[in-house]
């Protein structure tokens, strides 16, 4: 499931006596129409109003969004946003890269909503605008993301990603969680042992 919007995300649940009510940001659709196919648009309520945990002017958080299948896990694409750290939890303080992109990954407990990751490219560039898609699996556990102008020429899996020779030729990236840690190419035993802990 991917949407577009500017700024937040909205994450609406079916309950008695509440209202879509034209909830749409800047030309972004109200509450879905498909959902009113399932259920009648009087059931649904927001769950949720979500912002990012570093949030800057123009970082255009919320243009990407995907839900897991049992709606526990979303993830935000932040594709104008700036910080130059790399993989996850980086320094989210960083403003010194343009446009390098994040994506920002969500978890729904008992006590509602939560940041688990602040993710970046393993090789973040200036405009390579990393988040402008994002994609979860059904249980959540493998996130794909995009970076349509990422410049290596690399081909194939796991190529030369310090290549920056073939302007805006695009990348995506994988990411794996082992129960709350999130990694880039598949969690490593140690990571796996110290989310247990």
């Amino acid at each position: 499931m991917t949407s577009r919007s500017v700024g937040a995300v909205l994450l609406l649940a079916a309950a008695a006596g509440a209202t879509a009510g034209g909830q749409g940001q800047r030309g972004a659709p109200a509450a879905p129409a498909a959902a009113s196919k399932t259920r009648p648009t009087s059931r649904w309520k927001q769950a949720a109003y979500v912002k990012a945990s570093n949030p800057r002017a123009g970082a255009q958080f919320g243009f990407s969004a995907a839900l897991s299948a049992d709606g526990s896990t979303l993830a935000v694409g932040s594709p104008m946003e700036e910080g130059a750290a790399t993989g996850v939890n980086g320094n989210q303080d960083d403003h010194s890269m343009f446009s390098a992109g994040a994506v920002y990954v969500y978890v729904r407990g008992s006590g509602g909503w939560s940041q688990q990751a602040y993710i970046k490219a393993s090789n973040p560039g200036p405009d390579d605008q990393f988040g402008f898609g994002v994609s979860l699996s059904a249980d959540g556990n493998t996130l794909a993301v995009s970076a349509p102008y990422e410049d290596s020429a690399a081909t194939g899996i796991n190529g030369d990603q310090a290549d920056n020779s073939m302007a805006n030729s695009g990348a995506v990236y994988l990411f794996s969680r082992s129960e709350t840690t999130w990694c880039s190419s598949g969690c490593p035993k140690k990571a796996i042992r110290r989310s247990r802990s």
